[in-house]
């Protein structure tokens, strides 16, 4: 089981630590914080093969959380973490829960809302398959700084999302083929059509995923307030 040594695309957990009335939790180091956090301090969006890197770490992750029943609820990029030499970890795992049978249900929203499976939001019965519309929702908001939808702005109107087509990219013709092809599988509304994190790794789409080095553009870009965050922490007396 992966999760038994740890996997390299999930943040691994060390401990908590009590100090002066605060609690610590000790995780791996990702300097560079969320790939949320780099589009917002590069004040740029990822490339395709910037999001293609990404997508595929994270993929590889969800592989090793769902091996496990483990769904983890909230995929979005704020929740995808990169390390100051651009590797790729899933963390926030506040919602997570363990699938104990073929499907789970809840009488309440479950994840960021417009990040939710069409099946969460109706409060349909729902599996793993949920985090693969997420990721979906990822994709686009990573390469267009936000997710779709964004006139969904109280709890009261996401229902409205769930009777809307499946979102696209705003602007089809910056993007390949085979990446409109990899959004459009995991924005299936019907989740029994719509592809498992294992279907999904042997898409076109990730079968020629470059190395960490595609990052190191916009990591660079970055580089001035990466380091003013690196001193802040070294600065911190443990």
């Amino acid at each position: 089981m992966c999760l038994n040594n740890g996997h390299k695309n999930i943040v691994a957990y060390y401990g908590t630590k009590i100090q002066n009335d605060q609690i610590w939790i000790i995780m791996d180091y990702c300097g560079v914080g969320s790939v949320k956090d780099i589009i917002k301090i590069s004040q740029d969006t990822l490339t395709e093969k910037q999001a293609q890197y990404v997508l595929k770490a994270t993929v590889k992750g969800l592989i090793c959380l769902h091996s496990n029943n483990i769904l983890h609820l909230d995929i979005k990029s704020a929740n995808i973490l990169m390390t100051d030499d651009g590797d790729v970890k899933l963390a926030d795992f506040g919602v997570s829960t363990q699938l104990s049978h073929p499907y789970l249900t809840s009488t309440q929203y479950v994840g960021s809302p417009l990040f939710m499976a069409p099946e969460v939001i109706l409060k349909d019965q729902f599996n793993n398959k949920a985090d693969i519309w997420s990721l979906g929702i990822t994709a686009i908001e990573m390469v267009e700084g936000e997710p779709p939808n964004t006139d969904i702005d109280s709890i009261e109107k996401l229902p409205l999302l769930a009777e809307r087509p499946p979102p696209t990219f705003k602007n089809k013709r910056m993007w390949s083929k085979i990446f409109q092809s990899f959004l459009e599988i995991m924005l299936i509304k019907d989740q029994n059509a719509r592809p498992t994190s294992n279907e999904l790794d042997s898409h076109p789409f990730l079968q020629s995923v470059v190395g960490k080095e595609v990052m190191h553009e916009i990591l660079e870009s970055a580089k001035d307030l990466i380091q003013s965050k690196r001193k802040k922490i070294n600065g911190m007396n443990f």
